[in-house]
């Protein structure tokens, strides 16, 4: 289980899924659910998933501070709560399930805290194209499919770059951070700064 403590956060945000932003600072973050404190109020509320779209937290680590989107994962029904390292028209996305992680402890793949405790912490890297479902890419130790698969789900989903599905078909090495260069590139491409 994804799993979270954060005490010292500030400026932090929730966006329910009408749209409302609700300040105030992350207490716990779960896989699927997320204790906050809203400004002005001394009791905490435990939000799942499937009540917001994302949140914002603010940490120590800057690799933690960031955007949490609740998206579903691929072959599941229920919402999680997955890190958003790049945001954009193509967002690369990180979900790590393990026992128990801490906004103080040192960063690992993605930049999600390592684990602490019993299990293994495990990486999953997922691609979104806006309005579409999660694509997963790949998983830390850095793939377990095959590079000409991977490169496949990238290049669909750059179809309408087609300079840069052409600049991707000659890449030798295909790891998550020439992934990220592209979800880059494509983004400045769709905003015309590429």
């Amino acid at each position: 289980m994804l799993s979270c403590f954060i005490g010292f956060a500030q400026n932090d945000y929730l966006i329910l899924k009408d749209g409302t932003k609700v300040v105030g600072t992350v207490k716990n973050i779960h896989d699927s659910d997320v204790k906050f404190q809203p400004l002005n109020n001394e009791k905490n509320k435990k939000y799942k998933a499937t009540e917001l779209n994302e949140f914002y937290v603010k940490t120590k680590k800057e690799k933690t501070t960031g955007t949490y989107l609740s998206k579903p994962l691929p072959k599941k029904s229920k919402p999680v709560f997955l890190f958003c390292t790049v945001r954009g028209p193509l967002s690369f996305l990180t979900f790590s399930k393990s026992q128990m992680f801490s906004a103080a402890a040192p960063a690992g793949p993605g930049g999600m805290p390592m684990s602490f405790g019993a299990g293994s912490n495990k990486t999953d890297y997922y691609l979104l194209k806006e309005h579409g479902n999660l694509i997963h890419i790949g998983s830390d130790g850095l793939f377990k499919e095959a590079k000409e698969k991977r490169k496949q789900k990238l290049a669909a989903l750059l179809e309408d770059a087609p300079d840069l599905v052409q600049e991707l078909e000659k890449e030798v090495s295909f790891n998550k951070d020439v992934i990220i260069r592209y979800v880059k590139k494509y983004n400045q491409y769709k905003s015309g700064t590429f």
